[in-house]
């Protein structure tokens, strides 16, 4: 293999702009995420969030102050998993839920094509948080 300084020096260079335009390692996680407009609620405990496509998640938690006319908005990312999704965010709620396809009863008998398992910080908003789970159901 003979050297070609001409060559390597263009190679060099296409590296440096590759490097310089991939995206940092904490917003390329971000890049998996895909856009799902959900919404979930449960039971003991009494929760409920709506995520919309843009990633932001409404989390109503009667823990939290003014639950009732605010709810906290944080982050999201779902990503597609075995039969459904996962959804994760990060503090303060934490939140970390497994939906699944499948035919998921409420207790005020609505049916619904969504279920869910969930583990969030209960009043997250508050003075007191608490990590807490529970199951429930959801629909687009």
């Amino acid at each position: 293999m003979v050297f070609h300084p001409i060559r390597f020096a263009f190679l060099l260079s296409a590296a440096s702009v590759l490097i310089a335009v991939s995206p940092p390692a904490a917003r390329a996680a971000d890049l998996y995420c895909v856009p799902l407009q959900l919404t979930c609620g449960g039971f003991e405990p009494n929760w409920n969030f709506d995520l919309t496509r843009d990633n932001t998640l409404k989390f109503t938690d009667p823990e939290n102050p003014d639950w009732q006319t605010r709810p906290l908005t944080v982050t999201a990312c779902a990503r597609p998993a075995r039969n459904g999704y996962a959804i994760r965010t990060d503090a303060p709620l934490a939140l970390s839920a497994r939906v699944t396809r499948g035919r998921c009863v409420e207790p005020n008998d609505a049916v619904r094509n969504y279920s869910v398992s969930v583990t969030f910080r209960q009043g997250a908003a508050g003075s007191n948080p608490r990590t807490v789970s529970g199951t429930g159901c959801c629909w687009r």
